[in-house]
């Protein structure tokens, strides 16, 4: 009987630690950490064209490697709410460098991928 009481302790325990471990893997800056209202607005699909002449679909990079810690709309979730940002350079830098909890993403998306990632950014509403 004793050893079930201990478990009965162990398991929520462990079940409030695995959450955290969670969150804060996925990015975010736990200072500052606010819960938004889900949000219906998305941002239009931004295409842009490279230097070699490829397209960028910057919306379908950001669904791919940024709504599941920013929102599908920039909104914020487990990362903080991209919304309203202007400074495209600061977006680019925190993108290729990642900070915090951010993962870095510049030896996975190319610069052109990058730089069309934070217009897209910008123009978030």
């Amino acid at each position: 009987m004793y050893r079930m009481h201990r478990w009965l302790r162990v398991v929520p325990l462990l079940l409030i630690v695995a959450a955290l471990a969670l969150a804060v893997g996925c990015g975010g800056d736990s200072a500052t950490t606010t819960t938004a209202a889900p949000s219906t607005t998305t941002a239009a699909p931004s295409t842009d064209t490279t230097a070699s002449g490829g397209d960028i679909d910057a919306a379908a990079l950001f669904s791919a490697d940024c709504a599941s810690c920013h929102g599908t709309g920039g909104e914020g979730n487990i990362g903080p709410d991209l919304r309203g940002l202007t400074d495209t350079a600061l977006i680019e830098s925190q993108v290729t460098n990642g900070g915090g909890a951010m993962q870095a993403f510049g030896d996975k998306l190319s610069t052109d991928e990058i730089s069309a990632l934070a217009t897209y950014v910008v123009g978030l509403e």
